[in-house]
This record gives structure tokens, sequence and C-alpha cells, in this order.
């Protein structure tokens, strides 16, 4: 393996850590939304998200929405940076195994690149509904670009996990696949749905674990890496078993 594709791996854990970093800085956004949230919904964040109508917008119009719009605000200026953290240990995974022989996850390192801009996309619709809100303004006239840029995000990151899985699946390590397949199934499964509030606030979970298991498949290959060279006819799987 070379060393650069070491240096990827060692990047990739650089961004798992800086990721866990900005989750714990946005905190659980605990302030009490100003109405109920849309059936089904929990988190604040994932009911702009995928609101579909203004009444869907009311936990964030007005004045008494006003102290949470204002904390949204805040972990909006913190999400410029997550989708570069959680998009790229996926993007320096499939880098560092790209270098390592896995021709096909170079179709990875696109969808991760893919996710940040997608994500950035979202934040944009978001932003700009926040800021009519705080001026008194309905916002709904924006909901159907939110809904494209929502779900173009939530596409792209079910395509990678799925990519992930598959590569994992090729490798032969089954176990360390299925943390690929159940967020991806998920998403999709909240698409066919139509966005099943149910469904969407299961998603976080299974996302943090996928992370983790990158992270965890990424130090497999370090390790493995310093352990033994790769000879000119034997594959990466070959060498570490």
């Amino acid at each position: 393996m070379t060393w650069l594709a070491r240096l990827s791996f060692i990047l990739c854990a650089v961004f798992t850590v800086w990721t866990i970093v900005l989750v714990v800085q946005f905190g659980d956004e605990s302030l009490p939304p100003g109405a109920p949230m849309a059936e089904g919904f929990e988190t604040p964040i994932l009911a702009l998200e995928f609101a579909g109508s203004e009444s869907d917008l009311a936990f964030l119009e007005g004045e008494v929405g006003a102290p949470l719009r204002q904390e949204m605000q805040r972990v909006q200026a913190l999400d410029f940076w997550f989708p570069i953290a959680y998009a790229g240990l996926a993007f320096w995974f499939f880098i560092g195994a790209f270098l390592r022989g896995q021709k096909l996850a170079v179709i990875g390192v696109l969808l991760a690149m893919a996710t940040i801009f997608a994500d950035w996309n979202e934040n944009a619709a978001i932003d700009a509904m926040l800021i009519m809100m705080n001026d008194g303004a309905s916002a709904a006239s924006l909901l159907p670009d939110l809904a494209i840029g929502t779900w173009i995000k939530w596409g792209l990151i079910a395509a990678y996990a799925l990519w992930f899985a598959i590569l994992m699946g090729l490798e032969k390590r089954r176990i360390l696949a299925l943390p690929g397949l159940l967020p991806a199934g998920l998403i999709v499964a909240a698409g066919i749905t139509g966005g099943s509030p149910m469904l969407i606030e299961m998603i976080s979970l299974p996302l943090a674990l996928l992370f983790l298991t990158i992270l965890l498949t990424a130090m497999i290959y370090l390790l493995a890496s310093f352990k033994t060279e790769m000879g000119p006819n034997e594959s990466a799987r070959q060498v570490e078993t």
C-alpha cells in the first residue's frame, strides 16, 4: 500500500473525529418549538427539511418561533462545515480504498464529493427560509426548492452508504457491509413513503454506525498495511487474510 493510501485512511480518522466534534457542538436543539411540529417529527431540523406545507412551518414562525429560529441559524453556521466532515470521512476512505486497488471505489469518491455540494444547496434554501421568517414573511414559496435539495442530499448519502456496502461485499467483508445497507434502506423507504417521519427520525443512529464502521474499516486497512506489503501477484484481501 502506498503512503498516499495510508495518509487517506489517517485523514478518514481525522474527519470522523471532526464529525463527532461538530455533532456535539450542534447540541440537541432542546428549545421548545413555537407550535407543534408536523405529526411524527421530534427533531426540528428534520421537521423543517421535510416540511411539505406552510402549516408544517408553523413551529418556526412568528414571535414564539423566534428562539428556535435563532438556534437553527447558529446550527446552520456550523452546518457549512458538517458536510465537509461527514462526507469527507467517506471521501478519504474511498480515496484510500482506490489507492489500495479497489478501483470501483472511485464511484464512492464522486458520490461523497457530490454530497457536500448537495448539502450546501439544501442549507442555502434553509437559510433563505429562516431569513424570510425573521422578516415576518411566509417561507412556503421556497418549500419546493427545499424539497429538491433535501432529497438530493439524502439520496446521495444513501448512494455512498450503499456503495460502501457493495465494496465491502466484494471484499467478502459482509459484516462490515451491513451498516451501509441499513441507512441506505431507510432513506429509500422514506422516499417511497413520501417522507415518513417515523423512518426519517430513525436514520441518525444507523448513519452514526456507518461512519464508525467506515472508520473501523479504514483502520483495518491501515494497520494491515504496516504488517505486510502486498506482493505483485497478491490482492489486498489475500495479504490481509
